[in-house]
């Protein structure tokens, strides 16, 4: 099983993504058709803006920080009585 570190980075920067001549090779039938019309080219798009990666990951660290608030302050007045 692969990691999961690889795997979410794989996934946010499309490393594992295969090219066009992979693409062709493993699906033709799947590519023939948008490749005809060069329909292909234009959905191709970059990978994500370090302003968007960054936002991202600091929006999780916010919402994991305020479920384990909320999970720690449950937690209390659970015990407490």
């Amino acid at each position: 099983m692969p990691d999961a570190e690889h795997s979410f980075l794989a996934v946010e920067s499309g490393a594992d993504r295969p090219t066009a001549k992979q693409y062709q090779q493993e699906q033709p039938l799947d590519y023939s058709r948008p490749g005809k019309a060069g329909a292909l080219e234009m959905l191709r798009i970059g990978p994500p803006f370090r302003w968007l990666k960054n936002s991202s990951r600091l929006v999780a660290v916010i919402a994991a920080g305020v479920g384990f608030s909320l999970l720690v302050l449950a937690l209390i007045s659970f015990w407490s009585g």
